[in-house]
């Protein structure tokens, strides 16, 4: 194993690791009101982009650490859930379209 690969390794191990105590104390408490539902989603959607460059490289740390982030994230899914704390998707649409879209002005 080369140096790089296990230096991969390595970071991949700590990337995930720093999901583990917000999913414990989140678990632990119940109380979901300061996790972002956003955040949650980009950072899904983000590990699961790595994921799939892991898989199409074949590369085993980014393929490790984007699956077990995925995993340690669904207790926080289900406990936003479960707390009726997640967004509206409708309002998530009109704030994604306010962001990309310049409202048209007529002189």
């Amino acid at each position: 194993m080369v140096f790089g690969e296990l230096a991969g390794f390595f970071a991949s191990i700590l990337a995930t690791l720093t999901f583990l105590p917000q999913v414990l104390k989140t678990w632990r408490t119940r109380d979901s009101k300061s996790l972002s539902a956003m955040t949650l989603t980009f950072s899904f959607l983000g590990n699961l982009g790595w994921l799939i460059n892991g898989l199409a490289f074949n590369n085993a740390p980014l393929i490790m650490s984007g699956s077990l982030i995925m995993v340690l994230m669904l207790p926080l899914f289900y406990i936003k859930y479960k707390n009726k704390e997640l967004v509206d998707l409708a309002k998530i649409r009109a704030g994604l379209l306010a962001l990309f879209i310049v409202p048209r002005t007529d002189p």
